[in-house]
C-alpha cells in the first residue's frame, strides 16, 4: 500500500468512526494515529480521519485521496452500517474518482456495489452514482478545506482561520484589504486563493496590477481619451468587462501595494460605486462608472477586489472613506517550517467553483429576516447594540 500500511489504514478508519460518533476530538484522534503509525503525519491524519464522516454523508472528497484507503473505508462502512450507509459511501468515492479521472478506483467501487447488492432495492444506476461535478456539491466547509489543501500543496502555510476569514470578508463585501509587514505572503495569498478557486492568469480570471506612485486619478485604472480622441483602456478596463460577460465564474483583481499612491484619488470611482450595490432580480448590481469616450462600466457581482498594503514611510495612510468600504485583515504571521506535503505529492485537481460560492446572499438585514431565523438575527443585533453602548464611552462605536 505504498507509504500507508494496512494497520495504519485500519487505525484511521477506527478513529474516524470515533470522531463521527463524537467520542473523541479530531485533533486528539490525529495525535493517536500519528503515535501509533508515525508514517502518517498529523496533518494528513486529520484529513484521512475526516473522510469517514464525509463518506457516511455522501459528501465530495477534496483531498488527493489514497485509493486503497477509500476502498477500505467503503467496504467496512457497508459491513458495519448496512446498504444505505454503503450507498452514500460509494457515492462519495465515485464523485471523487469521476472528478480526478481515476478509472480503476471507480471500477473497484462498482465491484463493491455488485458484491454487496447495493443496487438491488432501488436499482441504483451507476451513472447516477457518479453525480455531476457542479457547485451544488461544494459547501463552504468542503470548499475551504479544498482551498487550504491546495495552498498547502503549493508549499505555503498561513495562520489558522486566516483562509476562512478571507473568504467571509470577500463574501460579505467584494473589497478586501490585506495589511501587514513585508514578506508575510499577502500577495501570494490572493493568487493562491484565486487559483484554488479556479481563477488563474492563464484563463484570464485573475489579474494582478502593480499600483504606481504617480497614479493621481481613476484614468490609470479605468482608461482615458488621448489627444486624438481615442479611448485608451486602463489597467483593469478589459478585465472588468470580461468578468461582466462571464457571471458564472469568480474573477479576482489584486491591487498590489495599493497605498503607494493615494487610494482615494485613483480608486475614487470604484469607492463610490461599490456603495451602490443592490439586489435586483436575484443579481447584485451597481451604478455605472462613467467613462468618457467609452461605454459605461458597471461592477459585476463576480468581481472581487483585493488590495495588499504595507504601512511604512514609503506609503500613504488610508482615509476613513477607504476603510469604510472595505473589509481589512491585518496579519504578520510567518511559518518558517515547510508544510508537510510528503503524503500526497500529486497535483491537486481543481474543483468546479461557481460564483455562488463567493457571492453574498444578502445585502441588508431586511433580506436576512425574510429567509432566516428572525429571532436569532435579532439576538445577534442586540448583542452588537450592547457592544456599541460600551464603545460609545470611548467614541469608538461602529457604524453600519
Amino acid at each position: 500500500m505504498g507509504r500507508m500500511t494496512e494497520d495504519s489504514i485500519k487505525a484511521l478508519f477506527n478513529y474516524g468512526k470515533k470522531v463521527y460518533q463524537k467520542n473523541i476530538s479530531l485533533d486528539d484522534a490525529a495525535e493517536k494515529v500519528h503515535d501509533e503509525s508515525p508514517e502518517v503525519a498529523f496533518s494528513s491524519a486529520k484529513h484521512y480521519i475526516r473522510w469517514y464522516g464525509e463518506m457516511r454523508n455522501g459528501d465530495f472528497l477534496t483531498w488527493n485521496s489514497n485509493s486503497d484507503l477509500l476502498l477500505y473505508y467503503a467496504e467496512h462502512i457497508i459491513k458495519e452500517n448496512g446498504p444505505e450507509a454503503g450507498k452514500l459511501a460509494c457515492q462519495s468515492v465515485l464523485k471523487f474518482a469521476d472528478h480526478v479521472n481515476r478509472i480503476e478506483l471507480a471500477e473497484a467501487v462498482h465491484k463493491l456495489v455488485d458484491q454487496y447488492h447495493l443496487n438491488s432495492d432501488e436499482q441504483m444506476d451507476r451513472d447516477h452514482i457518479i453525480s455531476q461535478k457542479t457547485e451544488k456539491d461544494i459547501s463552504p466547509s468542503v470548499g475551504l478545506r479544498y482551498i487550504k489543501s491546495f495552498i498547502a500543496k503549493k508549499g505555503f502555510s498561513y495562520e489558522d482561520n486566516l483562509i476562512e476569514n478571507f473568504y467571509l470578508c470577500l463574501k460579505a463585501k467584494p473589497f478586501v484589504i490585506l495589511a501587514g509587514t513585508s514578506g508575510t505572503g499577502k500577495t501570494r495569498l490572493v493568487r493562491l486563493f484565486a487559483e484554488g478557486a479556479g481563477a488563474t492568469a492563464a484563463n484570464g480570471r485573475y489579474q494582478q496590477v502593480a499600483v504606481r506612485p504617480d497614479w493621481s486619478d481613476s484614468s490609470d485604472l479605468f482608461g482615458h481619451v488621448d489627444l486624438n480622441g481615442h479611448f485608451i483602456s486602463g489597467a483593469v478596463t478589459d478585465f472588468v468587462e470580461k468578468a461582466a460577460e462571464d457571471l458564472t465564474h469568480p474573477y479576482f483583481l489584486c491591487l498590489d501595494e495599493m497605498n503607494l499612491a493615494r487610494v482615494e484619488y485613483y480608486l475614487s470611482d470604484f469607492l463610490s460605486v461599490v456603495e451602490t450595490r443592490e439586489m435586483r432580480d436575484g443579481h447584485i448590481v451597481t451604478d455605472p462608472i462613467r467613462l468618457e469616450g467609452h461605454k459605461d462600466l458597471s461592477l459585476p457581482e463576480n468581481l472581487y477586489v483585493v488590495g495588499t498594503v504595507n504601512m511604512d514611510e514609503t506609503t500613504f495612510p488610508f482615509s476613513r472613506k477607504v476603510l469604510d468600504r472595505a473589509n481589512a485583515i491585518e496579519f504578520s504571521f510567518v511559518d518558517l517550517m515547510p508544510p508537510d506535503g510528503k503524503e500526497d505529492p500529486e497535483v491537486v485537481h481543481l474543483l468546479p467553483f461557481d460564483n455562488r460560492f463567493f457571492r453574498g446572499e444578502y445585502l441588508t438585514l431586511q433580506q436576512c429576516l425574510e429567509d432566516e431565523d428572525e429571532e436569532q438575527i435579532r439576538n445577534w443585533c442586540l448583542l452588537l447594540c450592547q457592544c456599541n453602548d460600551i464603545l460609545k464611552k470611548a467614541n469608538a462605536q461602529v457604524g453600519y
